[in-house]
């Protein structure tokens, strides 16, 4: 099962890539199955749950790269936001480097670090390109809604204790 989930991510990677709104939707959609998938796969593996991090990430640089009209006003507009936040992309590569060469798993706190410091923007930038285009805003709202409605049926399945291996916490972890 976890090989179709990777397959899925890589098929909503290269829709991302493409087209940003696709990749939101993907995203979201996704985002709800990871961790059921997850969980029904042996040894629970977290690279499903960090995977859909792919999708993510084409979508928004689809958004920056990929001449969304909101994005490109701003930018023309207010060039020296372009060039600060430039400015504070090259003060993580430091901390990325230390990381990477005083940890064994480096890799992994570089990328950790970079996905926190970089997701404001990323934040900042959506707002902006949706703020353009209010009718995809309303329809991936209401996307959300649902996909979340659905998964939260799950919190009201371990209620109920339904024997469902996609349902509750980790295999062996104990919630105190």
């Amino acid at each position: 099962m976890d090989s179709i989930f990777y397959i899925v991510v890589a098929i909503g990677t290269l829709f991302a890539i493409t087209d940003w709104r696709a990749g939101l939707i993907i995203a979201i959609v996704l985002d709800c199955f990871r961790d059921p998938v997850r969980k029904m796969t042996e040894g629970e593996p977290t690279l499903l749950t960090y995977c859909v991090c792919a999708v993510w990430g084409a979508a928004f640089v689809n958004l920056f790269l990929g001449g969304n009209a909101g994005i490109r006003q701003i930018r023309l507009r207010f060039p020296w936001i372009e060039r600060a936040m430039t400015w504070y992309l090259l003060g993580l590569v430091p901390g990325a480097v230390l990381s990477l060469a005083l940890y064994q798993n480096g890799i992994l706190l570089a990328g950790l670090g970079f996905a926190s410091y970089a997701a404001p923007l990323l934040g900042l930038a959506l707002g902006v390109a949706l703020a353009f285009d209010l009718r995809f805003l309303k329809r991936l709202l209401q996307v959300y809604v649902v996909v979340n409605c659905i998964a939260f049926v799950g919190s009201v399945a371990e209620y109920l204790q339904w024997d469902w291996p996609g349902l509750g916490g980790l295999e062996g972890f104990e919630w105190i």
